[in-house]
């Protein structure tokens, strides 16, 4: 298909004045756009086709590698302010076996001997207190929901492993929480052990959706993972990197390979998390088409180096 005309538009001339009369009588209107460093947009117009140029990366087309590289790496930046430390969940609520106790599901002697059992075995004090004191799923559920002050979801029936798709498996593996239903308009997340904002967060800003999470069941997440399991649900690829000034050489040189209609990436504890969309009909069926969709996990080690220790600095 040929295209109609191809140049820049100088500031404060309206776009269509370039265009050939015959094209300015249609419906037809040229996209313009901004790369981050200023550089205007080309003016493409082909004929019954809106162009878009490639590769955007939160939703802004990038004119060159360069500026590709200076837009990650403030994504980076962003990201990992404040570092990473800070996202073990909350230790000053109440203590699960008090909230128990206080309800009259277990006595104070069950109770130090669960802990004893807990702190001998390394299991979590309600997988405990079912397995050996016969303690019910639901009363350890509710009293999980009272302890984080979340809603308890009773779900009468199994929810869909492909809901596994809104995050890599790693993601949501290390946060302990699964997606058990998604609506137009909100995720909803459900947990065993705790509510894990960073996940929640994230998600909210690669899908931009709400999220609101829950407390459910063992046995109901559970199942859902032996669910994945059977179908054969993949973890996507996860790369290692020794500091943030690597994940942002990395990251970039993905997005520059991949050239897609739009990118996002967002933290989640140590991991990056790039998902790249690479046809706009993808970016429009929502968070569980996998078609055109690919993810990318960029982690750090254990002790995180900084930008300025590794030689960089921090945009």
């Amino acid at each position: 298909m040929p295209v109609l005309n191809t140049t820049f538009a100088p500031k404060g001339v309206d776009q269509s004045l370039l265009l050939p009369v015959a094209l300015r009588r249609t419906a037809i209107k040229p996209v313009a756009g901004q790369c981050s460093c200023g550089e205007r947009r080309p003016l493409s117009v082909v004929l019954g086709v809106r162009s878009k140029l490639r590769p955007q990366f939160e939703g802004r087309w990038h004119c060159r590698r360069g500026c590709l590289h200076d837009t990650v790496k403030t994504a980076v930046t962003r990201e990992f302010r404040g570092g990473v430390a800070g996202e073990s969940r909350m230790r000053h609520r109440v203590p699960l076996g008090l909230i128990l106790q206080t309800r009259g599901v277990i006595t104070q002697r069950e109770l130090k001997d669960a802990l004893v059992m807990q702190e001998r075995t390394g299991e979590r004090l309600g997988d405990v207190l079912v397995r050996h004191f016969r303690v019910q799923e639901g009363k350890i559920a509710a009293a999980l929901a009272a302890q984080w002050n979340a809603p308890l979801w009773h779900m009468e029936k199994m929810p869909d492993h492909r809901l596994l798709r809104i995050a890599p498996l790693q993601i949501l593996q290390s946060a302990g929480m699964v997606p058990v239903r998604i609506d137009s308009n909100c995720i909803h997340l459900a947990s065993t052990q705790g509510i894990d904002s960073t996940l929640a967060f994230a998600l909210e800003r690669m899908h931009r959706t709400d999220v609101e999470c829950g407390i459910a069941s063992n046995s109901v997440v559970e199942k859902l993972w032996l669910s994945a399991e059977a179908e054969n649900a993949r973890s996507v690829e996860e790369v290692l990197c020794q500091d943030m000034a690597e994940i942002s050489r990395r990251l970039a040189r993905t997005i520059e390979q991949l050239q897609p209609i739009e990118s996002r990436a967002v933290r989640v504890g140590r991991r990056m998390w790039l998902r790249a969309w690479l046809e706009p009909a993808a970016l429009n069926r929502g968070p569980l088409h996998q078609e055109d969709v690919v993810d990318y996990l960029f982690t750090l080690p254990a002790s995180r180096p900084s930008f300025a220790s590794a030689g960089v600095a921090a945009a």
